[in-house]
Order: C-alpha cells, then structure tokens, then sequence
C-alpha cells in the first residue's frame, strides 16, 4: 500500500555535512528556545537529527496548512512530544503523534 502523497515518514541526515554558514543560517530558522535545545545535545549527530526533525515539523505545517513559518509555535507534552500549537479556530487536529 502505498504512503498517501503528504505522508513523510523519515530524514536521512546521514550523508549530510552543511558548512558552518549553512548550518547557523538553518539553526536561525528556529525559535531561540528550540536552538538550545539543538545545541544541548552532545552528538553532532543527534544535533543534526535534531535540527532536521524540527525543520521538517516546520515545513510540513507551512506546506499542508499553510501556515507562515513565523506564526508556527511547536509545543511539548509533559512527555516531551512535539505538537502543533495551533491557534483555536484552526481544523487541524492539535497532534500528529
């Protein structure tokens, strides 16, 4: 069965090796909090999944809703899943855990 044409279900950073530009310049995209939360983690590999998970949470709300970058806000749960804070008036489910 094939994944519907909006399904992504994974990034493959492995082969990825930005310059230290192009890495600042993506890490800038985020929210000063969520930059902190990358730079925390020890590993340049669990940085980079790190910043792409968070990129492509971004991404995929701007592309299926629409939504500019600037208005997305990603929340936690008190078990530190990522969701949608979306605004009330939204149709959007609020998790796509």
């Amino acid at each position: 069965m094939a994944a519907p044409p909006h399904s992504l279900r994974f990034v493959d950073v492995e082969a990825w090796d930005p310059s230290s530009p192009e890495w600042h310049a993506l890490l800038r995209q985020l929210p000063m909090h969520e930059q902190q939360q990358v730079a925390r983690f020890m590993f340049a590999k669990d940085q980079k999944l790190a910043l792409a998970s968070r990129l492509l949470q971004r991404h995929l709300i701007h592309e299926l809703f629409g939504v500019d970058y600037d208005a997305i806000d990603i929340a936690r749960t008190p078990e530190n899943k990522p969701y949608w804070k979306r605004p009330v008036e939204s149709p959007a489910p609020p998790s796509w855990n």
